[in-house]
């Protein structure tokens, strides 16, 4: 798996957006990333075209020239702006409510307890069996899933932002909140008896009636781990919405400000 990556990019041109020749870019990816088909979505609200794939050894060649584009790249756990590399503990996303599914009261009380104790004070609501946590906090992410068009032998598809954006992957990865400290021992005492044996079925047994725990930025999902039938799963859909790196927040507003004096 670590020869493999799933790589979100973000292209801004430093003029005009119709500057890009988005087929050339596409084409010149699918072609060097070894392994991938590959979504692009047209972002007018932000002015630029964003792009998800999945490409061996990291390959995939942009060859953009960034004193006429900005570049930003999700990949795995890290970010990377014109090429640069920032270091993976500033690579952080976002959530702000957390639904929790689960009826298992054994499993409720032992490994999430500060959850149950909002619940019982309150401070989190239920509804349609879904405890809706109001509380905020970040991650780092580790961004891994497969990019593939089992429907068509086409390689490249442009998307609407719902398909963009639709939570994607089989790895389960909900530890690692850095700074909401109740929440991070809930869910580390969670990662640690669930994930440590995936396949042991009478662990797995004891988990009837937990379904799912689901974090959300601005109501959109961007991390869920669910139980099926045999084993742990997961879903990630961070972008470049709930990404909470203070370069990439900058580079955002410094942006914004540029656009609304032009």
């Amino acid at each position: 798996m670590a020869n493999y990556y799933t790589r979100i990019i973000r292209i801004y041109s430093k003029t005009r957006m119709e500057e890009m020749d988005i087929e050339k870019i596409t084409k010149r990816i699918v072609k060097t990333a070894t392994m991938s088909d590959l979504y692009y979505y047209k972002n007018k609200q932000e002015e630029c075209y964003d792009i998800k794939f999945q490409s061996k050894r990291a390959g995939g060649e942009i060859d953009l020239d960034y004193d006429k584009f900005d570049v930003w790249e999700i990949r795995e756990n890290l970010i990377f702006h014109n090429g640069l590399k920032h270091p993976p503990e500033t690579s952080t996303f976002g959530f702000d409510e957390i639904h929790f599914d689960s009826t298992n009261e054994i499993i409720n009380q032992e490994f999430f307890p500060y959850l149950m104790e909002l619940k019982s004070n309150g401070k989190a609501v239920e509804k349609d069996g879904i405890l809706i946590v109001k509380e905020s906090g970040s991650y780092h992410t580790g961004i891994y899933y497969d990019i593939e068009f089992k429907d068509s032998k086409e390689r490249i598809r442009e998307a609407d932002l719902s398909t963009f954006l639709k939570p994607r992957g089989e790895i389960a990865n909900i530890a690692g909140i850095i700074d909401n400290e109740n929440i991070a021992k809930d869910l580390d005492r969670f990662d640690y008896f669930a994930f440590c044996n995936p396949h042991d079925q009478d662990v797995f047994k004891l988990y009837g009636g937990f379904k799912s725990i689901t974090f959300l930025w601005k109501n959109r999902p961007v991390n869920i781990a669910y139980k099926t039938e045999t084993y742990w799963s997961g879903k990630n859909s961070d972008w470049w919405d709930n990404c909470l790196l203070p370069e990439w927040i900058d580079f955002r507003k410094k942006r914004k400000t540029h656009s609304n004096n032009t």
